[in-house]
C-alpha cells in the first residue's frame, strides 16, 4: 500500500516541493510549529480557539529530506530501487525479550523500523496528503499533529473542528492509519469560563483538558506559560538533587567544572523553547531566575549577602531575561534569512493583539 501511495505522490511531487514544510533542524522546526499555533491562538480577544491534538504511536523524527528526494529519484530511474524499498518494508519480524525469556517471532504488518534513517522520510511521504480545510489550521511535526480552528461562537468552532476530524478519520481508514483517542486531547484557548462542546475522532470522545503537552511545551488555555514554566522548575529541582553532590557547596570540583556541568545538564532544560515562553510575565520567568540564583550561589559557595549581578558576571552567565533577548534575536535572524518562504513569514509581526500579551518579537 505504501508503494502505491508513493507513486500517487510522485505526480504531485514537483508541485508540493514548492510548498514543503520547514526544511531545517528539529529544534527550529518545533519552534516554527509552536509559533504557528501560538499566533493562531492569539488573535481577537473575543474569539474562541478550539484545538485538538492527535497523537499516534511515539515516533522519533530525524530531518533527512535529502534522502526523500534521493529515494524518489531512485524509484524513477530504476526498478531495482523499487525492490530495495519493498524489501525494506516487507517481511520483517520481531520478538520480545523479558529478562532471560524470549517470545516467538511475529510478523510486522505495519509501520517502519524505529530509529532508522529512512523511516522518518517514508513516514512523511505516507502522511503528505493529510486532509486540509480552509478554516482549520493543521500543524504537524512527525506524528504529532495539532488541529486548530477559531470562532467567536464556541458551538460553531466545535462544528468546524468536528467536520475536519471526520475527514481525517475517513482518510486514516483509507490508508490504514490508527490514532488513539485516549492519547489525544482537545483544549479551548479562551479567557471565558465555558468550554467548547466535545468532539470525537472515529466515534471515540476526545478528553478535554485545560493544559495540553505538544512538542515538549505545556500549553494552558489562557496562554500564560505558567504551567510550562512550573513544570520546567520541577524538572530542574529533580535534576539538581541528583547532581547536588557535584554542584553543591561541599563539592571539591573546581568552579569551572561546576559551571560546565550546569551549562550542559541544567541550563538546556529551561532554555528549550525560550523564544516562545519568553513572552510570559516577569512573575513567571522569575521562577526560573530564582532557581538559577540558588544554583550559582552553591557553585561558587557564596554567602547570603552576595549580589547576584556579581556572581553572574564572575561566571560569565546571562540572566533569564538576557537569555530570552539573545535567543529571540538569533531565532529571528535565522528565519528572516531562511531560504524557505514559509519560514520567512514567521518573522512578520502579528496583525492583531490579544489583550496585553507580549509577542515573540517584543523581547528584542
Amino acid at each position: 500500500m505504501f508503494l502505491n501511495k508513493v507513486f500517487c505522490l510522485l505526480v504531485d511531487y514537483e508541485h508540493r516541493s514548492h510548498q514543503s514544510t520547514l526544511n531545517w533542524n528539529c529544534h527550529s522546526g518545533k519552534l516554527a510549529a509552536l509559533q504557528d499555533v501560538a499566533r493562531a491562538t492569539s488573535l481577537a480577544p473575543r474569539a474562541t480557539r478550539h484545538v485538538a491534538t492527535l497523537t499516534g504511536k511515539p515516533f522519533v523524527y530525524t530531518s533527512c529530506n535529502v534522502i526523500v528526494v534521493c529515494c524518489i529519484g531512485w524509484v524513477l530511474k530504476s526498478k531495482n530501487y523499487l525492490k530495495f524499498l519493498k524489501s525494506y518494508l516487507e517481511d520483517r519480524i520481531f520478538y520480545v525479550k523479558l529478562n532471560d525469556a524470549y517470545s516467538c517471532f511475529y510478523d510486522i504488518k505495519a509501520g517502519v523500523p524505529q530509529g532508522s534513517i529512512l523511516g522518518p522520510s517514508l513516514y512523511l511521504l505516507y502522511t503528505a496528503d493529510v486532509p486540509e480545510s480552509e478554516s482549520v489550521m493543521t500543524a504537524t511535526f512527525a506524528d504529532d499533529t495539532a488541529v486548530l480552528t477559531s470562532n467567536e461562537d464556541r458551538v460553531e468552532a466545535s462544528k468546524t473542528l468536528q467536520t475536519h476530524l471526520d475527514k481525517v478519520h475517513t482518510w486514516m481508514n483509507e490508508w490504514r492509519i490508527k490514532a488513539s483517542a485516549l492519547k489525544s486531547s482537545h483544549i479551548t484557548f479562551t479567557l471565558r469560563k465555558q468550554d467548547c462542546p466535545a468532539v470525537n475522532l472515529g466515534g471515540e470522545l476526545l478528553p478535554h483538558c485545560n493544559v495540553v503537552k505538544y512538542l515538549g511545551f505545556h500549553l494552558d488555555r489562557k496562554q500564560t506559560w505558567k504551567t510550562h514554566i512550573q513544570q520546567k522548575r520541577d524538572q530542574l529541582n529533580y535534576k539538581y538533587k541528583s547532581l547536588e553532590w557535584l554542584l553543591g557547596r561541599k563539592s571539591r570540583l573546581s568552579v569551572e567544572n561546576k559551571t560546565l556541568i550546569y551549562k550542559c545538564v541544567l541550563k538546556p532544560v529551561w532554555t528549550y523553547g525560550i523564544e516562545l515562553w519568553g513572552t510570559a510575565k516577569t512573575s513567571n520567568t522569575e521562577i526560573l531566575q530564582r532557581f538559577q540564583n540558588s544554583v550559582l550561589k552553591a557553585i561558587v559557595n557564596a554567602p547570603w549577602f552576595s549580589r547576584m549581578e556579581d556572581i553572574h558576571e564572575y561566571l560569565g552567565l546571562n540572566t533569564v531575561k538576557e537569555e530570552i533577548n539573545m535567543k529571540t534575536k538569533i531565532y529571528k535572524d535565522r528565519i528572516t534569512h531562511h531560504q524557505n518562504k514559509l519560514a520567512q513569514m514567521l518573522s512578520d509581526p502579528p496583525k492583531t493583539r490579544r489583550l496585553k500579551r507580549l509577542h515573540t518579537w517584543d523581547n528584542l
